[in-house]
């Protein structure tokens, strides 16, 4: 029985798994019942599909813009090797480009429908449960050129109940600034009224690079002068006659047994997870933990040698790529009357990580094979021995023990939490507000000990550099849906809402240089220097409007706007107005349309829509240095006194926009 019906003429939609939907008309008299009977005939289809959308829950087929599903998570996840939010999405989505990260737990790149700016991030934002997820990449520090690592790491595919992919700003309007990338919107899993349901898995495997390297060469020649003076030939010399060509050899250390870095890494993966409840409280528990040793390890020679001259092997230089992490996860889901749901989520995640060089980094090893002399004998100039003595085996300059004797890691504790509450205080009116926090600790760590790493510079005199960085993201939210049937043929839907986001960020570093023997912290240094960061934040605070209006349920027309203002723009542009408009039509179900039998639905949409590029935190600021200079007494004098000063760092813009 449906009470609170208005007087009129009304339609009602019966739907039910299994079942054909079906629609049918009724009048509505005062203080009097009306009855309807329904006769659902059996078919194989679903329910139309619901998404997640800036204003709240929509039938797929309302949408005019363009939002991709990735749902069937959790099979997804049991049956393909996925141990991260990124592989989900690898040649799962169309227009999602993912190139992948190239070592442990390295950052892959997301795109969506390509890039958008050459200077600004191209990078879609992340909404988990609600709220903005900072799923941005931490570059480690000295020198490891490239290797950076994910803060998505931090989200765990087991507990993914589905994605959805919005793309481009027509469909991310009412997501305002820095959503003109596109939008990645997260749902972890919730609890199912009934008894309490156990899972737990277990995982293994093997971590191989099965990358295959530049081959390096080498022509051995003489000169026609002297035959017996031993020359590298090269092509140019050669087909110039200056040259001629005796033999060639070839050389790929990374592939070459007993002088590879590369061996099979191993990784494992456990977790638990219950969910259960009743219909006034539903819960969902879950726990896991992962350990991934990776590929790079030092070779054995190195390791023996070592040991020979009495130096220490520790387990970080034998095996340098590491991800290690814990994923805590707690959701809550309340109804605490007819009238008002409660949603309580929160995850705990702790992740440690080491990293090597790689990329383009002089120190890396793939530069190194890249730059061999194509032998590992003496010969050609080459002696193949290092500047402290050491046998090089074919590397440019250093050996992969050497490389491996600095220490690069990093630790993460995050904590990820989100309240949501619906209220539904009239027939006609539905509220939902979220508020949340993502809070992220990230730990920095480079050492390279006295007499150890690389004899470049002064590095052998021991360098140690640590790092606390702070990430703040606060997001609070509410939007009311109030929707009303205007004719019996015309059903409206207006939406209001607000939404205030604020991405923080602060950090200190501490550097030494010239260690004692044993020392491994900064204060232990003889020379030492520092530099931070004030909490630096950009803040967003937008309004928006949307107007939907339903013709005989299968013609949508959206309407809608959102004004933003960004403590990021510059002070002479307060605020920024994004419009949206999109158009759904369900042809198929118009009587004009015809229906042939290979044709389930045949539905046309379009849309329009503006969003935003976020500027820097403080790109719109003109900001100085303080350098001391030295100024002469007189004209021509060559001595002066140290005289401080002011000199332009940014020139800022006061009409920077998004």
């Amino acid at each position: 029985m449906l009470t609170g019906v208005p007087v009129g003429t009304v339609e009602v939609r019966v739907l039910r798994v299994g079942f054909e939907a079906q629609k049918k008309s009724v009048a509505v008299t005062a203080e009097q019942h009306a009855t309807l009977d329904f006769a659902l005939k059996t078919v194989a289809i679903q329910l139309q599909e619901i998404v997640t959308t800036a204003t709240g829950e929509q039938r797929r087929v309302e949408l005019g813009n363009s939002i991709a599903t990735l749902d069937n998570v959790n099979k997804r996840v049991e049956e393909t090797p996925i141990t991260s939010a990124t592989d989900l999405l690898v040649a799962k989505v169309p227009g999602v480009v993912i190139l992948p990260g190239n070592t442990t737990g390295s950052a892959g790149i997301i795109h969506i429908r390509g890039a958008g700016s050459i200077s600004l991030n191209n990078a879609p934002i992340w909404i988990v449960d609600g709220i903005r997820f900072n799923a941005g990449n931490s570059g480690f520090i000295q020198g490891t050129n490239g290797q950076q690592a994910s803060f998505l790491n931090g989200i765990d595919p087991e507990t993914i109940a589905d994605i959805e992919i919005v793309k481009g700003p027509s469909a991310a309007t009412l997501y305002g600034t820095d959503a003109a990338n596109g939008v990645i919107v997260v749902t972890t899993k919730k609890g199912r009224a009934g008894n309490a349901v156990w899972s737990s898995f277990a995982e293994g495997g093997l971590v191989q690079d099965r990358n295959h390297y530049a081959d390096t060469y080498a022509i051995w020649g003489h000169t026609p002068a002297n035959p017996d003076l031993q020359v590298r030939c090269l092509l140019l010399t050669i087909s110039a006659g200056s040259c001629v060509q005796d033999s060639v050899t070839k050389l790929n250390i990374l592939a070459t047994p007993g002088l590879t870095p590369f061996t099979t890494g191993h990784r494992q993966s456990y977790g638990t997870q219950v969910s259960g409840g009743s219909d006034a409280v539903r819960y969902f528990f879950s726990g896991d933990f992962q350990s991934e040793v990776g590929p790079f390890k030092m070779p054995q020679h190195n390791i023996d040698d070592f040991r020979s001259q009495g130096i220490t092997v520790r387990e970080e230089s034998i095996n340098p790529e590491l991800l290690q992490g814990t994923n805590l996860r707690a959701n809550v889901n309340a109804a605490l009357n007819p009238q008002l749901d409660l949603a309580l989520n929160t995850g705990f995640v702790t992740t440690h990580q080491r990293m090597t060089f790689g990329d383009n980094s002089f120190f890396s090893p793939q530069y190194q094979s890249m730059m061999s002399p194509g032998f590992t004998q003496a010969g050609l100039g080459v002696s193949q021995i290092g500047s402290r003595g050491e046998n090089l085996d074919g590397n440019n300059g250093y050996t992969y023990g050497d490389i491996f004797q600095q220490t690069t890691q990093e630790d993460i504790q995050r904590l990820l939490t989100s309240a949501t509450a619906n209220w539904r205080p009239l027939s006609w009116m539905q509220n939902n507000a979220t508020v949340g926090m993502d809070l992220l600790n990230q730990r920095d760590f480079t050492l390279c000990r006295f007499q150890e790493c690389m004899n470049q510079g002064t590095i052998r005199l021991g360098r140690v550099s640590s790092t606390n960085q702070n990430y703040r993201n606060t997001t609070a939210q509410i939007t009311s849906n109030m929707p009303w049937q205007a004719k019996q043929w015309l059903n409206l839907k207006t939406t209001v809402g607000a939404q205030y986001t604020n991405v923080e960020q602060d950090n200190t570093s501490s550097n030494g240089q010239q260690l004692p023997p044993g020392a491994v912290t900064v204060g232990q240094a003889a020379v030492i220097s520092g530099s931070n960061l004030l909490p630096t934040a950009s803040k967003t605070l937008g309004v928006y409007i949307q107007e939907q209006a339903s013709l005989r349920d299968r013609m949508f027309i959206t309407v809608a706007a959102r004004s933003d203002q960004n403590s990021a723009f510059g002070t002479n542009f307060q605020r920024v107005v994004y419009p949206k408009a999109s158009l759904s039509w369900i042809l198929t179900d118009e009587s004009f349309f015809p229906k042939p039998r290979w044709l389930n639905e045949f539905r046309l949409r379009s849309a329009y829509g503006a969003s935003g590029v976020q500027p820097g935190a403080t790109a719109s600021f003109a900001t100085y240095g303080a350098p001391t200079v030295n100024i002469p007494a007189a004209v021509g004098s060559t001595s002066g006194s140290d005289t401080p000063g002011l000199l332009a760092a940014a020139l800022g813009n006061p009409n920077l926009k998004p």
